[in-house]
């Protein structure tokens, strides 16, 4: 499955944990992709995007930020294969990264009872809640090595004046534009472990 990448102006973005930072550190072919459009790495959020998401909402949903310039969808894409939940993937291996963070992204597709994007609240507290639970299985000797938490180190979501409204779909611009980037689990396995859901 190929992720798209959104690039995101400062005033229409905020971010958590560095996802942009992760994701140029995984995925370098980013970087070049920063560098043809003219834009800071430092400054520039970037947004991985589930394909059906940028085909069926993102013009629509984010016209005004397209025409300004704020939101961009970058060349390159981020090359993945679905988990059990479609709208999470794992990237394929690159040569920086062996087992590449898993991608939450946002999927405006009603699926059981809900609409599947990450909240503005997912988004904030998922580096949050990830950090206190690492500090806890520190704290607490790693429970002899009985509990391992996948930590969710980094987050972005849009964040444009008005955009954390639910609208007549049920998502807001702000949970249909975001990502949560997730622990790989292979990446401290031995190699006869198995990992089921």
């Amino acid at each position: 499955v190929p992720l798209a990448v959104a690039a995101l102006a400062p005033a229409v973005a905020v971010e958590h944990g560095a996802l942009s930072r992760l994701l140029l550190a995984e995925h370098p072919e980013l970087q070049t992709a920063l560098a043809d459009e003219g834009l800071p790495a430092a400054s520039t959020t970037l947004i991985p995007l589930h394909p059906w998401q940028v085909r069926n909402v993102v013009a629509d949903r984010y016209g005004p930020q397209f025409r300004s310039h704020e939101v961009r969808i970058l060349k390159p894409t981020i090359p993945g294969r679905p988990l059990v939940s479609y709208r999470t993937l794992v990237p394929l291996p690159t040569p920086r990264a062996r087992h590449p963070h898993h991608l939450k992204t946002s999927l405006s597709v009603r699926l059981t009872n809900a609409m599947r994007g990450n909240s503005p609240a997912a988004v904030h507290n998922a580096p949050e809640v990830s950090a206190l639970l690492a500090r806890i299985v520190r704290d607490e000797a790693g429970f002899d090595g009985r509990l391992t938490v996948l930590a969710e180190p980094a987050s972005a979501r849009f964040a444009a004046p008005g955009s954390t409204t639910d609208d007549a779909t049920g998502l807001s611009r702000s949970a249909a534009m975001s990502a949560i980037a997730r622990q790989n689990p292979e990446a401290g396995l031995d190699p006869s472990d198995v990992v089921l859901p």
